[in-house]
């Protein structure tokens, strides 16, 4: 069973609403009752039934939902609880936490492998220049983070607890919009050969106004991370939606 539930508010609810919720409450607790203690069920405007065979094994599972953004599971399930008391008489009860752990896959090493670069400052960081071979015939690799051993599953998790936009942390298809989000972003820079073989060279370019001015591309990596950490939170951003056409 999954609940999708709307209890009245303390405040702006006029008292019948309030009544004719916990009215329907009280009908859903009966069900309840009559399913998982008495095994039978019926339709009293139809007559039809149900029971539970017996010399079975079933297993009933019944999905609380979370009270808010910013609710701990306990308290929505103790509310759950007020509203539906049988369900407190059977059973056991599974918490799970207020925010569920990423999946540790390949997109989420990508993108935690480049965090972790840009968290890491000097120069073995996001940073980190080309260094040119002396030997031709041996060139050095380039700067790739995804070359870079994969991360224990805590330090991936510290790291995406750090850098999710707070907004995006609390369920799974917010996390899976960063993740996806960030990783085409690293996944270009990890194939970009001006970051790959960048050496932090002075170079000359044309700006805003077609004036050639020299661009030192030391700092290549910081500004083009800092820039994608910045577009994720604000595409997603709750607040910015209602301009959205």
């Amino acid at each position: 069973f999954n609940f999708t539930m709307l209890p009245p508010s303390d405040v702006g609810i006029h008292e019948a609403e309030k009544t004719q919720y916990h009215q329907l409450m009280e009908v859903v607790n009966w069900f309840f009752f009559d399913l998982l203690v008495l095994g039978y069920v019926e339709d009293i405007t139809s007559g039809e039934s149900f029971r539970l065979p017996g010399g079975l094994s079933w297993a009933v599972f019944i999905e609380v939902p979370s009270r808010g953004q910013h609710v701990q599971p306990c308290d929505s399930i103790q509310q759950f609880l007020e509203d539906l008391p049988t369900l407190g008489l059977v059973g056991n009860k599974e918490f799970v936490e207020p925010r569920r752990p990423y999946v540790i896959d390949d997109d989420v090493q990508l993108v935690c492998k480049y965090l972790k670069a840009y968290e890491t400052v000097g120069k073995t960081g996001i940073d980190k220049l080309y260094k040119e071979s002396s030997r031709k015939s041996k060139p050095n690799p380039p700067v790739k983070f995804s070359l870079d051993p994969d991360l224990e599953r805590d330090e991936c998790l510290r790291l995406l607890e750090k850098y999710t936009p707070t907004h995006m942390k609390n369920n799974k298809t917010s996390q899976k919009l960063f993740v996806s989000y960030m990783k085409r972003r690293c996944h270009f820079l990890d194939n970009l050969p001006a970051y790959n073989y960048n050496t932090g060279g002075t170079e000359m370019i044309t700006n805003a106004k077609g004036k050639r001015v020299a661009n030192n591309t030391r700092q290549l990596g910081s500004t083009l991370m800092r820039t994608f950490l910045k577009e994720v939170e604000e595409f997603c951003d709750p607040t910015s939606q209602a301009d959205w056409s």
